[in-house]
């Protein structure tokens, strides 16, 4: 479908008009230019005049390469182009190359020279460089964590009308960083969203459909969850994508529908997405969808580890050890319970849920307890025997006492035992919920 007043659309990039330059970054995430769009936008990069237009010129060309738009990516030279308009002042391009260097694209991560060039920006007024900046201090990148720093520079971006700082903010109030007490604040995280939202933010959307999802500072309500998921995944929010297939695949606001799971996973895969591959994976290993297929779920948690997915790394380690076991016993191995990623936020932090850790209980903590007491007692009691026995005049006294204390002894490690196997019998091998909070470029 064309992009409706391309002609107009192209002509206030090329001349720095900041709404239409984000609408024109979110186009080209999205890679939904067709053949005729690709030409009149190289056609008018060729045709820039000196000046502001060159400078926008030279980025909307760096920025093409960086994505791959009507060509293949070639990171070398979006850098040269993103140089080339540094050197005209150009915000945009001090922010996307140091955006470069905040996550190692076309080379090594390099936090010093992203900080170099976001305050460079910062200081010709670049919100995107304020909420970046703002993110390094958030997440301790570059320099130790700072919330004070990562607030002042959020709230400076939001009254630029940066969406992503929103978002950043927003889940800070979510989760009570940045506040003495530790304590959210859900109506601030739900107004902030909802005014990233209001600026067609897709994060925004995936978060307050997650709120509406588990019911996080409102009521659950999966209707309205399921409504801001799809306009997330409109806009090609991967995120959004790996939670609405999680709710078909759980029949979450209707029947489980598997086939509509698979179709979101393999969207989301297509974009690189880790957990969509987990989660995929994961429906081969346990036939979700289909027969179980263990080398195509190999094939997906090996993908997934080459991303830098610790869940997946975990899963292809057990699947090669059960995979072998079936070899092995021509048998099918004991299927644990799956596990499950739902990004969420802005990092990458896997985590066991509480209710998932089963500890000892009291009676079997109890019982070892008891055990131990009393074979301590029973051992000293053989220590005073022994000792009566040398002593001539204690002999038949020495003897009774080795009785008592052989008993004691044995009775204690009775009761060892016992406890041993309640202990063991009620703590079976937990299924893991995993949360994955998978970074995003902001």
């Amino acid at each position: 479908m064309p992009i409706p007043n391309f002609s107009e659309l192209l002509n206030k990039v090329l001349n720095g008009d900041s709404p239409a330059l984000t609408q024109w970054f979110e186009y080209t995430e999205r890679n939904i230019f067709n053949e005729e769009e690709i030409k009149q936008t190289i056609d008018g990069i060729n045709a820039a005049e000196e000046g502001l237009q060159k400078s926008y010129a030279l980025y909307v060309n760096a920025l093409w390469h960086q994505y791959g738009i009507g060509r293949d990516k070639n990171y070398p030279e979006a850098i040269r182009l993103y140089e080339e308009a540094i050197k005209r002042d150009n915000t945009h391009a001090m922010n996307n190359r140091a955006c470069m260097h905040h996550w190692g694209l076309g080379g090594p991560v390099n936090y010093p020279k992203a900080i170099k060039l976001y305050e460079e920006a910062i200081k010709l007024g670049s919100d995107c460089a304020m909420s970046n900046r703002a993110f390094m201090h958030h997440y301790g990148q570059g320099g130790p964590f700072n919330y004070p720093e990562a607030i002042r520079l959020y709230e400076e971006a939001i009254k630029l009308g940066n969406s992503s700082a929103m978002y950043n903010r927003a889940f800070m109030y979510e989760e009570g960083q940045g506040v003495l007490d530790g304590n959210r604040n859900y109506p601030q995280a739900i107004s902030l969203y909802k005014e990233a939202i209001k600026l067609g933010h897709a994060g925004a959307m995936n978060k307050k459909a997650y709120m509406y999802h588990y019911g996080l500072g409102r009521e659950r309500n999966y209707p309205k969850a399921i409504r801001f998921y799809e306009a997330a995944i409109e806009r090609g929010n991967t995120r959004a994508m790996v939670n609405r297939a999680f709710m078909h695949r759980y029949g979450q606001g209707d029947a489980v529908n598997y086939p509509a799971a698979i179709a979101l996973y393999e969207m989301a895969i297509k974009q690189d997405n880790a957990a969509a591959m987990v989660c995929r994976a994961y429906m081969y290993q346990y036939g979700q969808g289909g027969n179980v297929d263990y080398p195509a779920a190999i094939a997906l948690f090996e993908r997934a580890s080459k991303l830098g997915n610790g869940e997946a790394m975990r899963a292809l380690d057990q699947l090669r050890r059960l995979s072998q076991m079936e070899l092995a016993e021509k048998n099918e191995p004991p299927v644990p319970g799956p596990i499950e990623f739902i990004e969420t936020n802005e990092q990458q932090v896997p985590a066991q849920t509480e209710e998932n850790v089963q500890p000892c209980t009291l009676a079997n903590i109890s019982m070892l307890v008891l055990s131990g007491f009393v074979t301590a007692v029973g051992i000293a009691a053989v220590a005073i025997a022994f000792t009566a026995l040398n002593a001539a005049t204690c002999g038949i006294a020495g003897v009774a006492v080795a009785s008592v204390g052989v008993a004691l002894t044995l009775s204690g490690i009775g009761l060892f035992a016992t406890g041993i196997y309640i202990n063991t019998a009620t703590n079976n091998a937990p299924s893991l919920d995993v949360v994955d909070t998978m970074a995003a470029i902001p």
